[in-house]
């Protein structure tokens, strides 16, 4: 399925000094076009 990864700091989880940051997928294309498609399981990479 295409998608965007949008980066976003975390600034709850910033240590010493040190940015953290945490990977957003949003869908490129509106569920109602998309057939099939597996569904996600939760898992992370």
């Amino acid at each position: 399925m295409p998608y965007y990864r949008f980066y976003v700091e975390l600034p709850e989880e910033k240590r010493a000094g040190l940015n953290n940051y945490g990977a957003y997928y949003v869908p490129a294309v509106e569920k109602e076009y998309l057939t099939n498609m597996p569904v996600w399981d939760g898992s992370f990479n």
